[in-house]
């Protein structure tokens, strides 16, 4: 458990904040306004051109108690967030909004979609994130005409 509280200490200092972090990251950090708009023009831009996407939504349940000090939530998932950034191509959008990541896909198959959601997992779990965090990964396809229904849902 020590271990893990040292990691965050280490990754997330006053020193080095979360934005700054995620400059190193692959994925660009919108705020959640910036990735409305985003996604409002993907979706104009795959009913025009044809070229599916994909959207992850992943959810983050915090494992201990409030009371618990030496944990600080936010911490952990600002933690999260930069581990997925990295594991994302630099074409792809990720907003966060409390304890929820929002990844955006452009231009992926749905082959690929399950590719990309089996590396982030991978990197989550060498990491030791999932010993943090409860982890649930919700997936969609974005294509001509709308979104399909929940494509597949990933439990961590």
């Amino acid at each position: 458990m020590e271990y893990y509280i040292d990691l965050i200490e280490e990754e997330l200092t006053d020193e080095l904040t979360f934005e700054d972090m995620m400059e190193n990251s692959n994925a660009m950090l919108v705020s959640n306004e910036e990735y409305n708009i985003i996604h409002s023009f993907l979706c104009k831009y795959i009913n025009t051109y044809k070229n599916p996407a994909c959207e992850l939504t992943i959810n983050l349940e915090n494992l201990y108690e409030e009371e618990d000090e030496d944990i600080d939530f936010n911490k952990v998932v600002d933690l999260c967030t930069f581990i997925i950034g990295c594991s994302l191509r630099k074409s792809d959008v990720i907003t966060r909004n409390n304890n929820k990541i929002i990844v955006l896909l452009p231009e992926l198959s749905q082959q690929n979609m399950l590719s990309i959601i089996k590396r982030i997992e991978n990197k989550l779990v060498s990491q030791g994130v999932k010993n943090l965090t409860k982890i649930c990964i919700d997936s969609r396809m974005i294509v001509p005409n709308g979104e399909l229904p929940l494509y597949l849902k990933v439990a961590i």
